[in-house]
């Protein structure tokens, strides 16, 4: 199983926790990709020597298969049972008229983005499919899991907020799951994009990460 993060605190803050609750899944790897995928615009060159906007979910899959070329020992994609990655709301969707001027064009990127890959329910690749989803934390991380907006610690605060819990809810896997269904905005994982793309929804505390522990549980049932 591969999970794709923004950076380590989230793989600190996760790993333990989701080795544990997605066992049955086999071996858990975090691709830490330092950075928000999805405010990116990336480019490839066609042979007419034109420039032309390359779609989100085809450099999530290149990156992933870059990433498993990388491993030591190697992993391939045969090895997957699932893919989920996990992205920060930043509040990139409320209305134009909310945002700030600086981020406007950052935000209509992030919609954009957030949708093909909220739509998205696989990756294929030489004929072999693996399932598929995002999921999210609102605004980010810091504030749906402990109430604090990321962007208000130093690196290293957020560390120790992942040190701590980390080492509370590995022991406590019941109460992770309740943080995450009291998060949880909606009971299906479409209604759930639907509340965070609404009006200024994208700037409240929530996360629909519960829905992948559910999604995991019906499969090894």
């Amino acid at each position: 199983m591969l999970v794709i993060v923004e950076g380590p605190t989230e793989e600190l803050t996760l790993g333990l926790v989701f080795s544990q609750l997605f066992r049955a899944m086999g071996r858990l790897h975090f691709e830490v990709v330092h950075g928000d995928l999805l405010t990116q615009q990336r480019f490839c060159v066609t042979p007419g020597g034109n420039a032309e906007s390359k779609r989100v979910d085809e450099w999530v899959r290149k990156g992933i298969l870059d990433y498993l070329q990388g491993l030591s020992p190697k992993i391939t994609w045969n090895d997957l049972a699932c893919i989920i990655q996990i992205t920060d709301t930043d509040a990139a969707f409320v209305p134009e008229e909310l945002a700030p001027d600086h981020l406007v064009h950052r935000n209509e990127i992030k919609r954009g983005n957030a949708r093909i890959l909220a739509r998205k329910s696989a990756f294929t690749f030489k004929k072999r499919t693996v399932p598929y989803s995002l999921y999210y934390f609102s605004q980010d991380m810091e504030d749906a899991l402990h109430g604090i907006h990321g962007s208000e610690l130093t690196p290293h605060k957020k560390e120790l907020l992942a040190r701590a819990f980390q080492q509370r809810y590995a022991r406590d896997l019941e109460g992770f799951r309740t943080l995450l269904e009291e998060l949880l905005p909606c009971q299906k994982f479409r209604d759930s994009w639907e509340y965070i793309f609404e009006n200024g929804n994208s700037m409240n505390r929530a996360s629909n990460l519960a829905l992948a522990f559910r999604k995991a549980n019906k499969a090894s049932a």
